[in-house]
């Protein structure tokens, strides 16, 4: 099961997430402030960052490229939340994916299939296609 963190500055909405993904079996970590969600990336090695794009003052997209400039966590997959569509904007930023609120347990599980595997699509070296 993927690691993950969650970073969102609503309290019950963190709470609502971290019982969701911990009783699909994920280890998750979660913090309420933009400051401090590049420093547990860096100690908590996640696979997937769930990012609410307002993070009190802070904007999630800030934070987000800060997260792609660093080597040593440019790969971990992030989805972007927010209330209102700011899909263009998220993916801008190197997002891989964008989640508008409200949205479901089954929307929330298909955002992270879809972010790990282009994350992971990235990553993956690659050969041209008449090599094998």
């Amino acid at each position: 099961m993927p690691k993950i963190v969650v970073a969102e500055d609503n309290l019950g909405g963190a709470e609502l997430l971290q019982i969701l993904l911990r009783m699909e079996g994920h280890e998750v970590s979660t913090t309420p402030n933009a400051t401090e969600v590049v420093g547990l990336l860096e100690v908590e090695r996640p696979d997937l960052l769930i990012m609410d794009l307002y993070l009190g003052k802070y904007s999630g997209l800030d934070v987000l490229r800060e997260i792609r400039q660093r080597p040593t966590i440019a790969g971990t997959a992030v989805i972007v939340v927010s209330g209102l569509e700011h899909s263009w904007e998220a993916e801008k930023a190197e997002a891989d994916y964008f989640l508008l609120k409200p949205f479901g347990a089954d929307e929330l599980f298909a955002a992270m299939q879809q972010a790990l595997a282009h994350r992971q699509s990235l990553a993956a070296p690659h050969r041209p296609e008449n090599q094998i």
